[in-house]
């Protein structure tokens, strides 16, 4: 994928993902653009804690205003890039888990997302990943590369 003149791709394996970001040498004399990006990992929407009747009940609801944070800060600050490496959920999601993911990240006027699957949310044959129709700005990295 192409972004700010350079390019981004990334690795994976059974034990991590690599994300690789390369940008234009800066010339004597010019400044390179500034490319702002914000990477996490390990979201685990739709997770369900068995840690009690109060923790289990709010923690869900808590995991996806803080995504939502995220997001807002990715529009606020007009970042360019959201890196997201692995369990964006924390099992195999459902159709209207990915319906609205998709109509979040489609919501970002600036950033583009660029995600892999992880080991909760691990590509099996039948994933829905795999067939899912994305928003433009929106990368999901299947195959361990671009």
């Amino acid at each position: 994928m192409e972004l700010h003149g350079g390019r981004i791709s990334a690795q994976s394996d059974d034990h991590e993902t690599r994300f690789i970001v390369v940008l234009p040498k800066k010339e004597k004399g010019e400044l390179q653009d500034e490319m702002k990006f914000i990477h996490t990992s390990d979201l685990h929407l739709g997770v369900r804690p068995d840690a009690g009747p109060e923790y289990t009940k709010r923690r869900p609801e808590e995991i996806w205003e803080t995504f939502k944070s995220i997001l807002d800060r990715c529009e606020d600050e007009q970042i360019d890039l959201l890196l997201i490496s692995g369990d964006v959920f924390h099992r195999q999601p459902l159709l209207r888990e990915l319906k609205e993911l998709n109509a979040m990240f489609a919501g970002l006027s600036h950033t583009k997302v660029v995600f892999t699957a992880g080991n909760h949310d691990y590509l099996k044959p039948n994933s829905m990943y795999r067939n899912f129709k994305w928003a433009g700005n929106v990368v999901p990295l299947l195959e361990g590369r671009l």
